[in-house]
């Protein structure tokens, strides 16, 4: 009788666990009101500050993305800038595929400054950002390009000849004669 006493336990054993587990959402499909598993969000490589000089491009930002239920291809990610006078959202060209993404920003033409860039991945659930402060330096500029005028100038019956200049420092600008300069 002790035999059947000790399966008659077990049994009852085995049946108490298969209803704790059934109880706790365990152990089968989901239904309408049994809870979903969380979604964790995606995650962003870190990045450093950057730095560049004035009227340069810089293309040389590459970053990971990953997420534990999407997969990389599928995540969105988006970039932003604090500054749009410095950097506008038309120079933040986003590119790469997968987990493994890069971007590009262009500075506003001769604009000085620091914007803090925010980048934001989104697996349609959850998301993450990541911000860092990107700073363009000034450059000190090399003339080596001028345009010289000789002009007269007759001043109380005198004829007076005078040199001048004018510093280029964009070579597809036209230069600005420095006889205009004095009208």
């Amino acid at each position: 009788m002790r035999r059947h006493d000790s399966t008659l336990r077990m049994s009852c054993a085995i049946a108490a666990t298969a209803l704790a587990v059934a109880a706790c959402g365990g152990g089968g499909s989901y239904g309408d009101d049994d809870p979903q598993p969380a979604n964790s969000a995606p995650t962003i490589s870190s990045i450093g500050n950057r730095t560049i000089d004035q009227d340069l491009t810089d293309s040389g930002l590459s970053f990971t993305v990953s997420d534990g239920e999407t997969a990389a291809g599928g995540l969105v990610v988006t970039a932003s800038s604090s500054d749009e006078t410095l950097l506008p959202a038309s120079s933040l060209v986003l590119g790469g595929g997968g987990g493994s993404r890069t971007l590009t920003m262009t500075p506003v033409e001769n604009a000085l400054g620091t914007s803090i860039v925010t980048i934001t991945v989104s697996d349609g659930q959850a998301s993450t950002t990541r911000t860092f402060n990107w700073t363009v330096n000034p450059v000190l500029r090399s003339y080596t390009t001028y345009t010289q005028d000789t002009f007269a100038v007759t001043e109380d019956d005198v004829a007076r000849t005078f040199v001048g200049f004018t510093l280029d420092s964009d070579a597809d600008e036209l230069d600005a004669p420095f006889d205009a300069l004095l009208q």
